[in-house]
C-alpha cells in the first residue's frame, strides 16, 4: 500500500525558521514546500516570501500572477512554482526593480532576506555535503543546495566534506574552495547559536560527526558549537556581505510597491 505525501501543512507545525504567525485568525494551513534543493524544515516556499515576508502580494492569486510573468529569479533562473523551496544562501532577484536578496540564517533560529548589490548576486557559497569518486577517477561533490560539481582527479585533496565552494550563478562555474581550518571566517547555520559568525580558532575532531569548534565573534567573545553547524564563508574575511541588524519590513514593502502595480488587474 502506497501512502501519499501530505499536500498541506498547519501553521503550528511549520518550521520555526519561517517566522510566520501561528494564530488561527491567520488561517489554519500554510503553503507546504515541494521536494527540491532544500529539505522542508530548512526551506521557505517562494509564495510565503512574496506574501508574508516582503508583502509584495496580498493573496495567492497575486503570487501566481507575479511568478507567471517571470518576475522572480532564484539563483539567476526564473521560478514559476509558488511552492518552490528557497533555503540558505539562495539569491532571490526581483526583475522589475532589479533588487537582490540573499537568504541568510539569523538569530532566534529563523531566516531573513539580506539585501545585496548586483555584483554580489552573481556568486553563491555552497557547503559540501557529499563527496564520491565516479567513473574515470573524477570527483563528484554535492552541496547543501543540491548542486553537483564534477572535478578532475587531481582535485581530490582540495575538496572535502564541510568545506565550501564559491561559484557563479546561474552558470555554476567554480571559483574557489574555502577549507574548514583555523583562521577562516565561518557562519553558524543551525542550532541555538544560528546566525552568529566569526573567525574560526580551534577544531576538535571527534567520531560520528560530534566534533566541536571555537570561533571568535566580531565583539571578541568566544563561542563553542558543533563542527557540523559551521558554514565557511571566507578566508580571513567573509566574501559575502552579512546582515547587521534585524530586517525592516516597512522599507522592503515600500521598495516593492511598484511591482504590484506593474502586474495590473489580477
Amino acid at each position: 500500500m502506497t501512502v501519499k505525501g501530505k499536500r498541506h501543512m498547519k501553521r503550528l507545525a511549520a518550521p520555526r525558521i519561517r517566522r510566520i504567525p501561528r494564530k488561527a485568525r491567520h488561517g489554519v494551513r500554510v503553503v507546504r514546500s515541494r521536494p527540491g534543493p532544500h529539505p522542508i524544515d530548512r526551506s521557505i516556499p517562494i509564495a510565503l516570501i512574496l506574501r508574508d515576508m516582503l508583502g509584495i502580494a496580498e493573496t495567492m492569486r497575486e503570487v501566481r500572477a507575479i511568478l507567471r510573468r517571470g518576475y522572480v529569479l532564484v539563483d539567476g533562473r526564473p521560478v514559476y512554482d509558488r511552492k518552490f523551496p528557497v533555503g540558505s544562501m539562495d539569491v532571490i532577484t526581483f526583475v522589475p526593480e532589479n533588487v537582490h536578496y540573499r537568504v541568510m540564517p539569523r538569530y532566534n533560529m529563523h531566516f531573513i532576506l539580506h539585501k545585496i548589490p548586483e555584483e554580489e548576486a552573481k556568486i553563491k557559497v555552497g557547503k559540501i555535503k557529499v563527496k564520491k569518486t565516479i567513473k574515470g577517477g573524477r570527483i563528484q561533490i554535492t552541496t547543501h543546495d543540491g548542486r553537483n560539481f564534477v572535478l578532475p582527479p587531481e582535485e581530490k585533496d582540495r575538496v572535502k566534506r564541510r568545506r565550501s565552494v564559491v561559484y557563479e550563478i546561474p552558470e555554476q562555474k567554480l571559483i574557489d574552495v574555502l577549507p574548514l581550518e583555523p583562521g577562516n571566517y565561518v557562519l553558524i547555520e543551525r542550532g541555538r547559536n544560528m546566525g552568529y559568525h566569526g573567525i574560526l580558532k580551534t577544531i576538535e575532531h571527534m567520531p560520528r560527526d560530534r566534533g566541536y569548534v571555537e570561533l571568535e565573534l566580531p565583539d571578541g567573545r568566544i563561542l563553542r558549537t558543533g563542527e557540523q553547524y559551521v558554514f565557511v564563508i571566507g578566508h580571513e574575511k567573509p566574501i559575502i556581505s552579512l546582515p547587521r541588524g534585524e530586517e525592516d519590513g516597512d522599507v522592503v514593502l515600500r521598495t516593492h510597491e511598484r511591482i504590484i502595480r506593474s502586474v495590473g488587474a489580477l
